[in-house]
């Protein structure tokens, strides 16, 4: 859970931004927060208007972030304290199960996960930055849906052959590499595709990354699949920024 400044306060973290949009999709879903404060829950139920649950809750003040984004596109986080998840999560028998493995949880989550696939009809997980298939992590589960963000100035061919590795690489059935204003690639075992993106240079895309996945969900609920899939997701992920003007990420609530 995290609480950043980007032109006024927004409630940020890609589970709760995932878990608002899918949510008015007409699915039912829980949020689960990793080692959240008090207050985190309280303002991710008010935002999300749906199941939110906390491993590992501790009494605090919200807790906020600082985004650093490098010129290639890559970004960090600076967090207002310092989390050491533990626990056990519940996840059993979710039809969709989206994983957002934000490095710092990457340890937790391997050790929580290793039975993932049992009940799950759809495995989603969302790697956040990706510059080469070096920084790809071992995962304990085969996933459904893979998701990265690889670079604003990457080429398309550069683009392909990374997603093509990603998904040799975790055994992903679709492998999404969003590329900022220049859009996504596909790679799947029945082909690969691009689609342009039609958002300015001008729009932030802060939260972005939680908008495509909460589109790719949507998109493949329905039975979309390749070229049409892709082209959807772009599009409606472009809308949603251009609507809020780069700064309400996915319509969530504005705080303060």
């Amino acid at each position: 859970m995290s609480l950043g400044q980007w032109g006024g306060s927004v409630v940020g973290n890609d589970a709760v931004v995932v878990a608002q949009r899918i949510k008015h999709e007409g699915m039912a879903v829980t949020c689960i927060l990793i080692q959240p404060t008090d207050a985190d829950l309280q303002v991710a139920r008010r935002a999300v208007g749906a199941k939110v649950v906390g491993v590992g809750t501790c009494p605090g003040m919200l807790t906020r972030s600082l985004c650093l984004e490098d010129a290639d596109g890559s970004r960090r986080w600076v967090v207002s304290r310092h989390v050491r998840p533990s626990g056990d999560l519940e996840i059993h028998g979710a039809a969709i199960l989206y994983l957002d493995y934000y490095p710092e949880l990457r340890g937790f989550l391997n050790r929580a996960t290793r039975q993932v696939r049992a009940g799950h009809s759809c495995v989603f997980v969302n790697l956040s930055d990706i510059s080469s298939i070096a920084g790809v992590p071992r995962l304990p589960f085969t996933p459904t849906v893979l998701q990265a963000s690889i670079g604003t100035v990457r080429p398309s061919k550069e683009a392909f052959r990374l997603c093509s590795q990603l998904r040799e690489r975790t055994g992903a059935e679709y492998v999404f590499g969003t590329r900022g204003y220049h859009g996504a690639v596909l790679d799947t075992p029945a082909g690969r595709w691009s689609s342009k993106c039609t958002v300015g240079a001008k729009v932030g895309v802060l939260g972005s990354g939680a908008l495509f996945s909460a589109e790719v969900i949507a998109g493949l609920s329905r039975g979309l699949k390749g070229q049409e899939l892709l082209e959807l997701v772009v599009r409606n992920t472009a809308a949603s920024l251009q609507a809020n003007e780069g700064y309400s990420i996915g319509g969530d609530k504005r705080i303060g």
